[in-house]
Order: C-alpha cells, then sequence, then structure tokens
C-alpha cells in the first residue's frame, strides 16, 4: 500500500458478492421482519451495472457489466471482466440491477446512498407492462446498493465488497382463489401420509398488463407466500389496477375480478397483497373424507368390495392393502358421459372416470358387419365428442339381448372378475370406452399435447386417414402412473391395437394404435383380429 492509502499503479482486483434484501410488507408487521419469498435468487447470466467514486466525485468505473456465473457446487460468483481500480478507504461503491448499457449517465456522483446516487435512473425507470415471463419480471425490478468494503487483501491485491440490493419499485401481489391442502391420511384414516397440494384457479387478464407467476417452488407448508401468489412490479408513485376473470371448479361459473392499488398503498421496496375472494385457504385432513379426486389418483376397492377409496399420487409406496384396480383419467364434468351422469342421478352425483390398470381379454368388436343404430364416428371431431362409452354399452347390452355378439363389449364387461371392484352402485362396472374417453386418457394421463388442442378436437380430418398424435415417451409417461403398484397386480400400457365401443361405419369400428411415441385414431374391421380391450368405469 502506497502512503497515500491507495494500491499500486498495477491496480486492486475487486471481488464482488451481490444478495437480494427482499421485499418487505407495506401492511401489518409480519411474522418475518422481510420477505424472502419475494427475493430474487441470482443465477446464472444475471448482469448488474457496477460504479466506483472516489473522495473527489470522479468516477473510476463507470456502467461496468458484472455477471453472474455458476460454480461447481451451485452457488453464484460475479465476474467483473478483469476490472481493476486505484482503491482507497474512500471509494464508494454503487451496484445496480438489471444492467441497463445506457446507464452511464444516470447516476448523481455526490450522493451518499445508493437511492441518491441512482436517482436519475430510478426517476424514468419503466418496468415492462408484460411480466408473465421471468426474465420481464426480473428486467422491471430496479435494484440498487451501496457496496460495503469487507475484507482488503494486500498481498493479493484484492478487494471483497458486498452489495445487499434495494428494490426501487414496488410489487403487487395477487392471491387468487384456492385452496392448499394438507394431507395426512387416506382410506378414511387407515393409513397415515403427509403432503401438500394446491388447487386453484387459472385466471386470465385483460390488456397488457400480465403479472409473474412462480411455477418452480416446491408446495409445502406456507408454500402460500410465493406460490400461488402472482406478482406484478409497478412503480410506487403510480396505482395499479388488474382486471380479470376466472371459473370456479366447484360450480363452473366465471367470476369476474378487479385488483386495484391506489398509489399511496405502494412503497418502494415493499409488497402489497391483495386477496381476490377471500384468496388462499388451507384445509388439512384425510383424502377421502375432504372428497377430493385428482388425475392419476389409484381407485381401489374395500377389502370386502362394499365401497372405493382413492390413493393420492403423491404417496411413495402403496400399503398392503391397497390393490388398485385403475387410475382416475378425467376430472372435468364437461367430459361426463349423459349415461354415466344419468346412472349416478346428475353429474354432480358423479365422482370420475377410471381407466383399468389391467387389460381384459382381446377381442373382436362384433360377430357380423351389421348396422348398430350408435352414431357414427367419423372425424377426429366425432372421435373427440363421442364420451359416453357406457351409453354404447347400455345400448348394445338392450338391443341385441347382451353381448354374445359384441365380444369386445363382452370382455371388457366381464372385467370385474380378473379386476375387481366394488359391488353394487357405487360404479358403473367396467365396460368398453369411447373414443372421446381414449382421447381423454392420453390427452391427460399421456400428457399428449397436441390432443389438448382445438385444432384437433374440432378437426374434420377423417379416421380412416390415420392422423398420428405425436407425444415423446408416451409410453413411459402413462406408465409412470402405475409404478407403484407391483408388477402381478397391472399390464403396462404397450404397443398394439385396441378396440373402442364407438362405431365408424357398417363395416368398421372406431380404433386406434398406441406406441411408444404417438397415438392414431384410425378404423378397424368390426370382425377382424383380436385387439386390445382395456376397460374404463365411472364412480
Amino acid at each position: 500500500m502506497l502512503d497515500n492509502g491507495a494500491y499500486p499503479a498495477d491496480g486492486t482486483r475487486l471481488v464482488v458478492t451481490v444478495t437480494d434484501g427482499g421485499y418487505q410488507s407495506s401492511g401489518e408487521p409480519q411474522t418475518r421482519a422481510v420477505e424472502k419469498g419475494y427475493a430474487t435468487e441470482f443465477t446464472e447470466g444475471d448482469a448488474a451495472g457496477l460504479f466506483a467514486v472516489n473522495a473527489e466525485g470522479r468516477i473510476w468505473i463507470q456502467n461496468i457489466k458484472v455477471t453472474a456465473e455458476k460454480n461447481d457446487d451451485g452457488t453464484v460468483t460475479w465476474d467483473v471482466q478483469g476490472q481493476t481500480l486505484m482503491h482507497t478507504p474512500e471509494t464508494k461503491y454503487f451496484l445496480y440491477y438489471p444492467f441497463q448499457n445506457d446507464a452511464h449517465n444516470k447516476v448523481d456522483v455526490y450522493a451518499e446512498t445508493a437511492e441518491d446516487f441512482f436517482k436519475p435512473l430510478i426517476d424514468e425507470w419503466k418496468p415492462k407492462e408484460d411480466q408473465s415471463r421471468y426474465a420481464d419480471y426480473t428486467a422491471s425490478d430496479l435494484m440498487v446498493a451501496k457496496g460495503v468494503v469487507e475484507t482488503v487483501d494486500k498481498e493479493a491485491h484484492s478487494v471483497a465488497v458486498n452489495f445487499t440490493m434495494k428494490h426501487c419499485m414496488a410489487l403487487a401481489v395477487i392471491e387468487m382463489p384456492g385452496t392448499l391442502y394438507h394431507i395426512t391420511s387416506y382410506n378414511s384414516k387407515t393409513t397415515k401420509c403427509d403432503f401438500y397440494f394446491l388447487d386453484g384457479v387459472e385466471a386470465q387478464f385483460e390488456g397488457n398488463d400480465q403479472p409473474y407467476r412462480p411455477e418452480d417452488h416446491p408446495v409445502g407448508e406456507g408454500s402460500a407466500d410465493y406460490h400461488y401468489r402472482l406478482r406484478y412490479i409497478v412503480r410506487p408513485d403510480k396505482g395499479y389496477t388488474q382486471n380479470g376473470e376466472y371459473m370456479d371448479k366447484a360450480d363452473e361459473v366465471v367470476h369476474n375480478y378487479e385488483v386495484a392499488i391506489c398509489a399511496d398503498d405502494l412503497k418502494a421496496g415493499c409488497y402489497t397483497l391483495c386477496k381476490v375472494d377471500g384468496g388462499l385457504k388451507e384445509v388439512e385432513g384425510d383424502y377421502h373424507y375432504l372428497e377430493i379426486v385428482r388425475i392419476g389418483d389409484l381407485f381401489c376397492p374395500t377389502a370386502n368390495l362394499s365401497d372405493w377409496y382413492l390413493v393420492p399420487h403423491e404417496v411413495e409406496e402403496l400399503a398392503d392393502d391397497d390393490e388398485p384396480s385403475g387410475i382416475v383419467f378425467q376430472t372435468d364434468k364437461r367430459r361426463f358421459g349423459s349415461a354415466e351422469t344419468d346412472f349416478f342421478g346428475g353429474r354432480e352425483a358423479m365422482h370420475r372416470l377410471v381407466v383399468s390398470v389391467k387389460k381384459a381379454e382381446s377381442a373382436i368388436w362384433s360377430n357380423n358387419q351389421n348396422e348398430t343404430g350408435l352414431a357414427d364416428c367419423t372425424t377426429l371431431e366425432d372421435c373427440y365428442n363421442n364420451i359416453s362409452g357406457f351409453y354404447n354399452h347400455t345400448y348394445i347390452k338392450e338391443n341385441y339381448n347382451g353381448f354374445d355378439n359384441f365380444p369386445a363389449f363382452k370382455a371388457a364387461d366381464e372385467h370385474g372378475k380378473t379386476c375387481p371392484i366394488p359391488i353394487g352402485n357405487k360404479t358403473t362396472g367396467w365396460y368398453l370406452p369411447a373414443a372421446g374417453q381414449v382421447w381423454d386418457i392420453y390427452q391427460n394421463l399421456g400428457d399428449c399435447q397436441q390432443m389438448a388442442e382445438t385444432e384437433w378436437q374440432t378437426s374434420q380430418v377423417d379416421i380412416a386417414d390415420e392422423h398420428d398424435f405425436r407425444q415423446v415417451n408416451l409410453l413411459t409417461t402413462l406408465n409412470k402412473w402405475m409404478e407403484k403398484i407391483p408388477s402381478e397386480g397391472k399390464d403396462e400400457f404397450s404397443y398394439g391395437y385396441h378396440r373402442t365401443s364407438s362405431e365408424y361405419n357398417t363395416n368398421k369400428s372406431a380404433h386406434y394404435v398406441l406406441s411408444s411415441n404417438y397415438i392414431t385414431f384410425m378404423t378397424s374391421d368390426k370382425t377382424l383380429d383380436n385387439h386390445i380391450v382395456r376397460p374404463v368405469l365411472a364412480f
């Protein structure tokens, strides 16, 4: 070190660390002084702008980009791109985020605080309108800090400077209606478990002001603090209004809402929480008693076949007495067939739809090629809309005195002999699925994205043209739902031609082939070839 306190002319290397101090609540005091759930966790590629000013107000470092680089252990190191300077004890360091190429002159070199130093930059800062993408959300979140010199290594000619960032904008936090469930048991409290899940609504927003919703946080105790809250960065001197709508899953009614926060309720570095229609509630209890049914749950009969219960797909392993017979594949009441809902006395009385974990005996569709009277299912749109396999099942049974001439229907009807289900009217019993129910199985359990597109759900493409719905690892995705079931208790989804209860014309039925990466609807001669039968039921 020289007599004037500076380092030699070859300069001093900077070692920079950056942390986000988070947003404080603008309302009542919280259990945590700082809401870390809204703090930014800097990741590889993030960039900030660095300034250094000497005691005379001379800028030694002007808007140098400092970039976050990922280390082998997952931590982040900030690279100052080899920048060196003449450090003295009076040197002041200032940092802002995110980096801007044109920020060179948007500072007050004589200021003592970060807020005053970057006041010109803060005054003209404009958050993005559409913040739905994380990159645009963070790009709107202006933060500044004055550096604190932690250590000076004279031998290494290095100075370690720490920056604890302060948010210059305000944060509007919108909590939509929903429920955070803490499940402690299933099968009417006979089997213990411990997990959380969120059941919420999907909101649609008007205008260009689109908030950000985090998706990458685990669901657990306290997860409402960050997982189920929409965020929007806003200037603290401006009010914030958000209009939108959401559909209540229980009553299928679309609700309109408005969130309005006046400027007086917004503060720089603080978040303001608004709850839409009560926001998120938390419920704890037994999965069965709470009457929860979700796609992927395993459907099990009780030991005496008097009733059913569901095994939530989050459980790590099955209990000894869990013997699943099916997987829930549809929960959307709008996709329940008319005959299925009539069986239970209405749509509200019906729970959901289940596909068997086992195959029935392979069979032909019918013994002859006569017109049955069932609706022709000729296009992809017809297939999508043909959702009442139980109607097809009942129609054939009543009009043809049973299933003797319809082997595939009969195989499905008798499936309970090898795959037991509750007796009585707890379920419809097993039946051959309609084409639309097959569609739902592979869209929901197979995560086949194309099948969710309106373009294909309304397509007039004839199934005789054999259009492929492609999805990478389709079979793997399907069989993932059954991974906890022992091999003797299941027949995994596999390549092959499969029957549906839907009719194409007098000679042919609607049919599909399943492969590792695609499903194809097509036609099949009713009387030729024994093809796979995988039954479904409603409960």
